[in-house]
């Protein structure tokens, strides 16, 4: 099974999320048969390192945001190799849909994150306390796509 996560920049948000969720994967034994990747919309930020406050909140929490670079969607290949793709807001959602083809089953893929209908606040430029304030808020989620993730592999396999 494979997993997306899209944000603005894939600076922030999305790589704070892939890290939580593949920390949840790994705490159950999932993370070798589901991979989660992140990407972000803005062609520009391509290339470009986590945020420093994304790498200390994360730090805070042991996870590394060191090496990351962000990339963007239209770099990354074919987007319906992926099963499922989280957007941050409607407009990534969007922007995420309009990058799929025709054929891209797009109801059953695209998922908006969230209990805000604006989505998750962008914490970019907006310093640390922002920035725990969104990885707070992320946690949960975390959670709650890594277990939704963990019972679609079940279903998958036939074991639900």
């Amino acid at each position: 099974m494979k997993v997306l996560i899209v944000c603005f920049g894939n600076t922030c948000r999305s790589p704070m999320l892939m890290a939580l969720i593949r920390t949840h994967l790994f705490a159950g034994d999932l993370a070798d048969r589901i991979s989660v990747e992140s990407a972000g919309v803005n062609a520009g930020s391509a290339g470009q390192p986590a945020a420093p406050e994304a790498i200390e909140v994360m730090s805070r929490r042991g996870l590394c945001l060191h090496n990351h670079k962000s990339r963007y969607i239209g770099e990354i290949g074919d987007l319906t190799r992926f099963d499922s793709i989280y957007c941050v807001s409607r407009e990534i959602s969007a922007a995420v849909i309009a990058a799929l083809p025709p054929e891209g089953n797009k109801n059953q893929r695209v998922w908006i994150l969230g209990d805000d209908p604006a989505g998750i606040p962008n914490p970019w430029k907006k310093g640390l306390e922002e920035y725990e304030l969104c990885a707070l808020e992320l946690e949960g989620i975390a959670r709650r796509v890594a277990d939704g993730l963990e019972f679609d592999l079940l279903l998958s396999q036939g074991a639900a």
